[in-house]
């Protein structure tokens, strides 16, 4: 428990499944199954990495590397190629760019539902503009982590909370919302 403060940023984005759960067709128990499948994959990749890094490196070295899976990728040599993190990063960059555009939809799609309009395109641009503010604010490597020890704060409120609140009101009120037309 105590160990899960220190990882739980890197958990974000099973609470997406709260946004699309209702928009996916096929019945709710292919559905988690499918969730549950997907989180023990990404579950496994962080056990292995976690795994390869503490045994590749001491407890000291740990400490002084802030990217430890960096470092391990530069010591992977390849014939033609002489560091294998130049091909590390853009496929990271690729998942990054998926999960960004996931929080974007999500946000759009709450303020229109918010806003009751029927598309949420017209939010997209709102939401971008807003993030891309935000993500300037930031300057100093102090700034950097108190927003970080925010998120990570904040991370049991909306990851932990909030949802089984969503659920003891919907068992409350027994009250389904149906698909849109």
């Amino acid at each position: 428990m105590f160990g899960s403060k220190e990882t739980l940023l890197a958990m974000f984005g099973f609470e997406f499944i709260l946004v699309v759960f209702p928009m996916v067709e096929g019945k709710s128990i292919g559905k988690l199954k499918s969730i549950l499948a997907a989180n023990a994959i990404v579950v496994l990749l962080y056990c292995f990495t976690v795994f390869t890094c503490t045994t590749v490196f001491s407890p000291q070295q740990l400490e002084l590397m802030p990217e430890p899976v960096i470092y391990l990728l530069r010591s992977i040599p390849l014939g033609t190629m002489d560091r294998v993190d130049f091909i590390f990063l853009p496929i990271w960059l690729i998942s990054i760019f998926g999960a960004i555009s996931g929080y974007y939809y999500a946000a759009s799609y709450g303020i229109s539902y918010l806003f009751k309009q029927k598309s949420h395109k017209k939010a997209v641009p709102f939401v971008v503009l807003a993030s891309c503010c935000i993500a300037y604010l930031p300057q100093r490597r102090e700034d950097f982590e108190l927003i970080g020890s925010i998120a990570n704060n904040s991370a049991y409120i909306f990851l932990i909370v909030f949802p089984f609140l969503l659920l003891i009101l919907s068992y409350l009120f027994k009250k389904k919302e149906g698909p849109e037309t």
